[in-house]
């Protein structure tokens, strides 16, 4: 339940942007959306946007208290910390520069371009916490990668069922 809202909560922001079944004319113009509609769909992306860095911190505060880590392990998991937390700012702009405007809905290609700024600024972040990723594993004890493991799935290191996987981690049991 908790990593299905977890990938609700970081897809939302791109759909409600995106408005998924956008009304479009004949011409292709994206049709103007009811004005209540679409205030209250520009406050909920802006509030859904300002809660990725809080949700991130808050994943990794809990990861950190459960590894228990000792003082030789710190400077890896600050520098691995650091970097996701500089994805979630990124992801968190990216959302909020995604804006949907009050007076319309977007088109089919502003919803591909939207995903994908939100995509790349994802990968970005993945590619560019690796090496950080990499030196901190290295330093866990056998339990501590146990827990990592379990509870790094919604970090993007192994729950992958919405992408077409089977819902289950690399170890073959359903997460």
């Amino acid at each position: 339940m908790f990593k299905t809202s977890i990938a609700i909560l970081i897809a939302m922001p791109l759909l409600v942007s995106s408005a998924a079944f956008a009304e479009t004319a004949p011409s292709g113009q994206a049709v103007a959306a009811p004005p209540h509609h679409a205030v209250d769909r520009v406050a909920w992306h802006k509030k859904v946007c300002g809660e990725i860095y809080a949700h991130q911190a808050g994943r990794l505060a809990y990861l950190e208290a459960k590894l228990s880590l000792t003082s030789q392990q710190r400077p890896a998991w600050s520098k691995w910390q650091q970097a996701k937390l500089d994805t979630a700012a990124k992801e968190r702009s990216v959302c909020l520069d995604a804006a949907p405007k009050v007076e319309t809905r977007p088109n089919a290609l502003e919803r591909d371009a939207r995903m994908e700024k939100f995509l790349v600024a994802k990968l970005q972040g993945l590619q560019a916490s690796r090496p950080m990723l990499e030196a901190l594993y290295e330093q866990l004890t056998p339990e501590q990668k146990t827990a990592f493991d379990r509870n790094s799935r919604h970090h993007g290191h192994g729950h992958w069922n919405k992408h077409g996987g089977s819902g289950h981690g690399h170890d073959g049991k359903a997460g």
